[in-house]
């Protein structure tokens, strides 16, 4: 219940220690090669380093949809990265037997007016949604249908510019500009500009384990010093943030957070539940 947990210390106003303001939380990239050669989807976990002891896994479930149906259900067999002791990803990457690889980044809600809809009536929450979405949906918008039912409102996805607007991102924009932006911070514009020299799976394994901090105009934070910073780039380290340095806002510091892992798949790969995965820091 990590991700419920954080928004439910916003909405119940309890003071969190862990809560670090613009703190980062994965990173995704899908890319269609040329030619459409093949489909690449991968990610980047975003964590503290403590979680790093990591299990992939794959499960095959003989699963039906209900004691009276003979069918097994859409997605009894699924590969993802995992932890101990966990049942479902906590990174959120999922290979299932639909045909589907389901995964997403993370924003926090900056926007108190919100938690009026964290209630408890009829409430599931975020990582039993995502298990039973994850088993039953045979399409992307059936996915999309059956995560949103007894929404609890924590640990949710604003993507989209609508909900990035309503989770009070702009306001953050306002006050420490466009690192806290949908389009404009140095994670998106890196991607931006590298996107383009991905034309197979080594090169998309390089971008997803880019980190060139110290060199990378698109690295720099402007309020920084030294301006050069390990959180701003697409697998961060900020463990080498220097210890006394000083930064606008928590995420630039010095602290055990970084991407611990890799992970990539092809539509060549997903047919065996396959992919590539890097563990460790960068």
């Amino acid at each position: 219940m990590g991700g419920d947990l954080v928004d439910l210390e916003g909405a119940l106003n309890k003071s969190s220690q862990s809560r670090t303001l613009g703190s980062g939380s994965c990173s995704a990239l899908i890319k269609l090669l040329p030619g459409n050669k093949d489909l690449l989807v991968s990610h980047d976990t975003w964590n503290i380093y403590q979680a790093m002891l990591r299990i992939l896994k794959k499960y095959q479930f003989a699963y039906r949809v209900s004691p009276t149906d003979s069918d097994p259900i859409p997605g009894g067999t699924q590969a993802f990265s995992s932890y101990p002791g966990s049942i479902f990803s906590g990174d959120d990457f999922y290979i299932l037997s639909t045909g589907l690889v389901t995964l997403e980044t993370s924003i926090d809600n900056s926007n108190p007016a919100l938690w009026k809809f964290v209630q408890p009536t009829g409430a599931v929450m975020e990582w039993l949604r995502n298990i039973v979405a994850n088993r039953l949906a045979a399409t992307g918008k059936e996915w999309a249908e059956i995560f949103s039912k007894h929404n609890s409102g924590t640990y949710n996805i604003p993507y989209y510019e609508e909900v990035f607007n309503a989770s009070g991102c702009r306001e953050l924009v306002k006050q420490f500009g466009p690192w806290f932006s949908l389009d404009m911070n140095p994670r998106a514009q890196i991607f931006r500009r590298n996107q383009s020299h991905v034309t197979d799976m080594d090169s998309m394994v390089r971008l997803m384990r880019y980190n060139n901090f110290k060199e990378d105009p698109l690295s720099r934070c402007e309020g920084c010093d030294p301006p050069a910073n390990g959180e701003n780039t697409i697998s961060a380290r900020s463990d080498l943030n220097p210890a006394n340095g000083t930064y606008p806002f928590g995420a630039l510091k010095q602290r055990p957070h970084g991407g611990p892992d890799m992970k990539v798949t092809s539509y060549g790969l997903w047919r065996e539940f396959g992919f590539l995965a890097a563990s460790g820091p960068t």
